[in-house]
C-alpha cells in the first residue's frame, strides 16, 4: 500500500470544534495552501500528495516542490476527486493530524471508510489531545509542574491573584495561539479572554509562569501499542509562546544546547517519558507525537509543557535538517 500525504495545519482548530464540518481561519488556509507540498520532505518515492486547496500560482511556487519532483510524487488535487471518481484504492491517507472534519471531507472525496479512523477513534484522539493530558502526564512522571483545569471565570480570577505570572491556555490550540501570559496583561484583558475560551471549549488550563531560556521537545511515533523515540528538537518561540522555527543541528549538538540551559540533563527523562506514553497514549493512538518541554533560568526542566498528537515541526526538522524560521513566518 502507498501513502497519500496531506498537510492540514488546521487540525488542532478542527479538534477544538469537535465538528464533522469545519472552516479554518483565512490565515491558516493560506498556510495550508502554501505548504501543501511540505510532506514531500518525508514521503517515499511512489507516494502521492493530496492538494486540499487550489495552488496560489503554480505548483512550482509551493514550498517542497523540488523534493516532490525529485521523488516523483504524484500530486492529486482534491477538486478532481469524488465518490464517482475516487482515488486509487491502494492509497492510505496520511495527514499532518486527524480530526472528524478531515474524515468527513475524505469521505466526500471518495476514500473508503476502511482506510480512515472511525469516529470513535477520533473522539478518543480529541480527548487525548486536550491539554489536561499534559497535566496527567506530569502527575504520572511525578513532576510538580502539572497544569490546573479551571471551569469558571471566578476560578481564573482566584488563580491569577495567587499566581500573577501564570500562563492560561485554551484546551485545544496550535503553535502558541490560544495562550496568554497574565504577567503581560491586566485583569480586564484576561477575564474576557478566559470567559470566551470557557464558553467555547469548556475550561481553561492554568500553569505557573517560568523564566524560560530554552524550548525543546522529544519526538515520537506510536504504533501497535508501543512508543518509539525518534529524536530531540529545539525550537524558538516569542515571549508569548508563539512558534518561530526549529534549530537545524545534529542530535548531539541539540543535546549540547539543552545541557547549556539545563546542566543536569542526562537523557534519562526520555526513558521515563516513554514509560508514561506507553501507559497513557500508545494503547489508544497510532501516529506521530511530540512532547514540548522547557528549561528555565535556574536550569530546571519542565518535562511536559504539552503533548501534540500529530506531526510536528520537530519531526519535520528530523526528516529534513532544514531551518524553519523563515519558511513558517505565517505561524507567528
Amino acid at each position: 500500500m502507498r501513502k497519500i500525504h496531506l498537510f492540514n495545519p488546521d487540525t488542532d482548530y478542527a479538534l477544538a470544534s469537535g465538528l464533522n464540518f469545519y472552516t479554518p481561519p483565512a490565515s491558516v488556509l493560506a498556510l495550508r495552501s502554501r505548504l501543501a507540498l511540505l510532506p514531500s520532505l518525508w514521503a517515499s518515492p511512489g507516494d502521492s500528495i493530496l492538494l486540499l486547496d487550489p495552488a496560489p500560482g503554480t505548483h512550482e511556487d509551493l514550498v517542497g516542490y523540488l523534493p516532490a519532483a525529485r521523488k516523483g510524487l504524484t500530486l492529486i488535487p482534491a477538486s478532481t476527486l469524488s465518490p464517482d471518481t475516487p482515488p486509487p484504492s491502494d492509497l492510505i491517507p496520511t495527514p499532518w493530524g486527524w480530526n472528524r472534519a478531515l474524515r468527513t471531507r475524505l469521505l466526500t472525496l471518495g476514500f473508503a471508510p476502511s482506510l480512515l479512523p472511525s469516529e470513535q477513534t477520533l473522539d478518543t484522539l480529541r480527548s487525548l489531545s486536550h491539554r489536561r493530558s499534559a497535566g496527567t502526564f506530569n502527575r504520572l512522571l511525578g513532576s510538580p509542574y502539572a497544569a490546573e483545569e479551571l471551569f469558571s471565570v471566578e476560578e481564573v480570577r482566584e488563580y491569577v491573584e495567587h499566581h500573577p505570572d501564570a500562563w492560561l491556555k485554551a484546551p485545544w490550540s496550535s503553535s502558541g495561539r490560544g495562550i496568554i501570559s497574565c504577567g503581560e496583561l491586566q485583569e480586564h484583558h484576561i477575564l474576557p479572554w478566559a470567559r470566551g475560551i470557557i464558553r467555547r471549549q469548556g475550561s481553561v488550563m492554568a500553569e505557573r509562569g517560568a523564566d524560560r531560556v530554552l524550548d525543546f521537545a522529544s519526538e515520537w511515533i506510536c504504533s501497535g501499542g508501543e512508543t518509539r523515540f525518534e529524536g530531540l528538537s529545539v525550537f524558538r518561540t516569542s515571549s508569548r509562546g508563539k512558534y518561530h522555527g526549529n534549530l537545524s543541528l545534529r542530535q548531539h549538538l541539540l543535546e549540547e544546547e539543552i545541557r547549556k540551559a539545563a546542566p543536569g540533563w542526562d537523557g534519562s527523562l526520555i526513558c521515563r517519558q516513554k514509560e508514561v506514553l506507553d501507559e497513557l497514549i500508545a494503547p489508544f493512538y497510532d501516529g506521530p507525537l511530540g512532547i514540548d518541554m522547557l528549561a528555565d533560568r535556574h536550569g530546571r526542566v519542565r518535562p511536559c509543557v504539552e503533548i501534540n498528537l500529530r506531526m510536528t515541526m520537530g519531526h519535520v526538522a528530523l526528516f529534513s535538517g532544514t531551518d524553519f524560521a523563515q519558511e513558517f513566518n505565517l505561524l507567528q
